[in-house]
Formats: structure tokens, C-alpha cells, sequence
């Protein structure tokens, strides 16, 4: 190695500082490209920290809002059948409640009977997936788990009553399925001291129809 340098120093008196010359920007290059290497990570993560939503609570906003859209697709969807003619189950201001034709055709199934059966079940998945929510959003939760869950709230037996009705009268399950949801709401309302007119202070469309007043 000595031999060598002694060499270079003799046949090419400058060449010992170009070779020393392309080490050092070598090794500024180097150094230059791992330092931007980490601000670029960490650029990402802040990126990545921002895009974290707030822990539970927007959880629990997304869960909200997605019952909110389902359920505003199931409303639409036994709005649709009304090319069937049929008679209305529940009202249609809010807050819902049942009609006349509502109340008769639920007593003659049985309903709240088969509701009872098993209540326990009903109301604890409804108080766990309802906590911080207002009247109006545990009315949703209410419509979309006896629409998404019929036999969990009504039995089979019920369920079955509920199918046969809608063939003899045809239309489509989720028509009568309406009904159970709004007895559902009015029974967990009634054991947990909400009051059903609540439900109209949270309603996002009454206070659209305000706000245009």
C-alpha cells in the first residue's frame, strides 16, 4: 500500500488529493442521502399521526354514521314499496310511532310477546352498542338490529309468523319488520326513561326543515 502511494505521490504528485478528494464527497453524498432518507420517515409518520382518528370517540362517530346510512336505506327501501299499496305500519313525522293499522296487525301476530321472549339478549346489545348516543341515533340502532337481526329479537317462531304474513299479504319481510323495530324503541325508551320526543331534538332532517324555515 505504501509502495503504491510513494508510486502515485511520484508519477502523479496531485493524484494522491483528487483520490482523496472523491472520498470525502463520497461520504457527504453518503451522509447527505440518509439524512434526507429520515426527514422523508418522518415526514410520513407525522403524515401518518394526522390521518389517526381520535381514538374511540370517532370509532364510535363511524359506527354511528354508518347505522345512520343503513338505516336510511332501509326507510327508503319500505318507502319503495309503496307501489305495493300497502298500508302504512308507522307514521311518518318524527319521532315514528305506530299507526292504527301498525298496532292491529302487531297484535295479531304477537309481536310484543315474541319481543319479550327475548328482551334480555335485545337490551343488552342495544345498551352496549348505544353508550353517548342521543334518542334519535339508539332509534336507529333499534331499526337496523330487528331489521339486520329478526330471529335474535323475535325467535323463530316469531320470525316465522312475521314471513307468513308478508307472503299472505304480499309484500316483503322488512315491511312488518318496521313495526317490531318501533315496539323495540318505544320498550327500550320506556325501561331507560327516554322520552320519544326526543328523538325529533336529534333528528337530522327536522332541524334541515327548521334551518329552511
Amino acid at each position: 500500500m505504501e509502495s503504491f502511494l510513494s508510486f502515485l505521490l511520484e508519477k502523479w504528485p496531485y493524484g494522491i488529493w483528487i483520490v482523496i478528494g472523491g472520498i470525502v464527497v463520497y461520504l457527504y453524498m453518503t451522509i447527505k442521502q440518509k439524512a434526507n432518507d429520515a426527514d422523508k420517515n418522518a415526514d410520513e409518520a407525522h403524515i401518518k399521526i394526522e390521518k389517526l382518528p381520535c381514538e374511540k370517540h370517532l370509532e364510535k362517530v363511524d359506527s354511528i354514521d354508518a347505522i345512520n346510512a343503513k338505516v336510511d336505506g332501509i326507510l327508503q327501501a319500505i318507502q319503495m314499496l309503496g307501489g305495493n299499496n300497502q298500508r302504512p305500519l308507522i307514521m311518518s313525522h318524527s319521532p315514528i310511532s305506530l299507526t292504527d293499522y301498525g298496532r292491529e296487525l302487531s297484535k295479531e301476530l304477537d309481536l310484543e310477546s315474541h319481543i319479550r321472549s327475548n328482551w334480555n339478549a335485545t337490551s343488552e346489545y342495544i345498551e352496549t352498542h348505544s353508550e353517548s348516543m342521543n334518542p334519535y341515533d339508539i332509534q336507529q340502532l333499534c331499526l337496523n338490529y330487528v331489521v339486520s337481526h329478526p330471529e335474535e329479537v323475535l325467535s323463530k317462531d316469531g320470525y316465522d309468523k312475521v314471513k307468513s304474513k308478508a307472503y299472505q299479504i304480499g309484500t316483503q319481510v322488512i315491511y312488518i319488520l318496521q313495526a317490531a323495530a318501533i315496539i323495540v324503541r318505544d320498550t327500550y325508551f320506556k325501561e331507560h326513561n327516554i322520552n320519544v320526543d326526543d328523538v325529533d331534538k336529534h333528528d337530522p332532517n327536522t332541524k334541515t326543515i327548521n334551518a329552511e324555515k
